[in-house]
């Protein structure tokens, strides 16, 4: 009779499972992913073994996808307004879209997964489209990347998202 067999977790699902809890762990805390890791290990390992570290840990893209360079935080704040709810993006990169790993998630099916993001470069803010299905519309026009001014609006298909550098 042969042994039963073993279950064996897939490294793959291992590791989405633990970028996804990651993500959502640096979002509830509005801090960057790498912030979190840090703070993890200052807190789980032993002084002696934290000081060995010879570079600061970073934290990839899942499944071999490449990361993007970290960028400094920005030096003010925009103000997003969406469906009568204000997000304050006060980090380098603010992703919109379907996915719930999003800053801002949009439940529509005719909402991309990854749909645009918010980007801090330059001192300014800018809006990219993520190659989306459906675009991102500033004045009736479909723009694949634009800078944000005071007061721009912007459509998501239906989803009209406004910015603004002053709090409401």
């Amino acid at each position: 009779m042969s042994p039963p067999p073993r279950y064996v977790p897939t490294t793959v699902s291992l590791r989405c499972e633990l970028h996804a809890d990651l993500l959502r762990c640096a979002h509830e805390r509005g801090k960057a992913p790498d912030v979190i890791i840090q703070e993890a290990l200052q807190s789980y390992l032993r002084p002696s073994a934290l000081s060995r570290a010879t570079a600061p840990i970073s934290v990839g893209a899942p499944l071999g996808l490449s990361a993007r360079p970290v960028v400094s935080a920005p030096q003010r704040a925009l103000y997003l307004t969406w469906n009568g709810a204000l997000h304050i993006i006060s980090k380098p990169r603010f992703t919109v879209g379907r996915e719930r790993d999003n800053d801002l998630f949009i439940n529509d099916s005719n909402v991309s997964r990854y749909h645009c993001e918010v980007l801090y470069e330059g001192g300014e803010y800018k809006i990219v489209d993520l190659k989306s299905t459906n675009g991102v519309d500033h004045q009736g026009q479909r723009v694949p990347w634009r800078h944000i001014s005071e007061g721009d609006e912007y459509f998501l298909c239906e989803h009209k998202i406004s910015f603004s550098f002053r709090q409401p």
